[in-house]
């Protein structure tokens, strides 16, 4: 079965479709132009008008610490906190760490959105190629024969396309986890930053609690604590310092205030005041003022 121009074409145009609508319904519809949300809208496509997850992440990690009793549980009770006046962030800088979440999450959609069409689109020529060879070895084959062909060819066909949207699916949920994550980080950094703007960043001191289970990988284990363990003190300047592990293998990773790695479920980097100490587990606990010093010289990471 040999598909035609026309076909390949409405595949492309149903896989962009597809991403735009995924595109606006997580980052919302600044995330797109007015030209397209109207395209999508004539298509007969109900575009949401709802906020932007990955803003909204965000600005709750900025918003609260994890430990408190009253954060949000729900994302919808997230959301209803944001409405309140004057609880969420402002100012430039905070606006450009939104957009740059967006942007970058926006731009993965995109690379997500080519890949599945060169895929989609090699899996449809290379069917054209196979079935116009075995056409040009048997010219004269009966057309109940050509039928069972087809059918053979068409079969193989979906059992590909569905393989394709397994992958594309798994690597949605690795883009989503790590963006999430990337928020998480950036919005717990910046409370962080702004609650210590009067004080020198190389003496503020943080650490993370990594998701308590049996799952948890052995770099997060390695960079924040064993489970049960007293997590790893950091300067805050520390992992700054280290950037993103983006782009390098995983001997090059380093502790972070993003994303650890792909498909990472970071907690909030959390800032341990003066005057408290980690126990295991990672609860803050006082111990006053005098030994503190000596209790972060002997558990800080370098």
């Amino acid at each position: 079965m040999v598909s035609s121009k026309e076909t390949i074409q409405k595949i492309r145009d149903i896989i962009d479709k597809h991403y735009k609508y995924l595109a606006v319904s997580v980052l919302g519809r600044q995330s797109l132009t007015d030209k397209e949300i109207q395209e999508l809208i004539d298509s007969g496509v109900i575009v949401p008008d709802n906020v932007s997850t990955i803003e909204a992440i965000y600005n709750h990690n900025f918003i609260n610490v994890a430990t408190d009793k009253n954060v949000p549980k729900t994302f919808a009770e997230l959301l209803n906190q944001q409405q309140a006046p004057n609880i969420k962030s402002e100012g430039s800088a905070h606006q450009y760490t939104i957009d740059n979440l967006t942007d970058k999450t926006k731009q993965l959609i995109d690379k997500l959105k080519l890949d599945v069409t060169n895929r989609i689109e090699s899996i449809v020529r290379e069917n054209n190629d196979l079935y116009k060879l075995n056409a040009l070895q048997n010219l004269s084959r009966e057309s109940m024969a050509d039928a069972l062909v087809k059918e053979s060819s068409l079969g193989k066909v979906k059992q590909l396309l569905r393989d394709t949207a397994g992958v594309a699916n798994r690597d949605w949920q690795r883009v989503a986890l790590t963006e999430m994550s990337n928020a998480i980080g950036a919005g717990s950094v910046d409370r962080i930053v702004v609650n210590n703007k009067d004080k020198d960043l190389d003496e503020v001191y943080v650490f993370r609690i990594p998701v308590n289970d049996a799952t948890t990988c052995k770099y997060c284990k390695k960079f924040y604590g064993d489970l049960g363990a007293i997590p790893k003190l950091y300067k805050l300047t520390s992992l700054l310092n280290n950037g993103s592990n983006y782009g390098r293998k995983p001997s090059e990773w380093q502790p972070v205030v993003g994303a650890t790695h792909p498909n990472t479920r970071t907690s909030q980097v959390m800032e341990l005041k003066p005057g408290w100490k980690l126990t295991p587990g990672g609860t803050p606990t006082y111990m006053g003022l005098e030994d503190w010093s000596d209790w972060v010289f002997n558990h800080l990471e370098y």
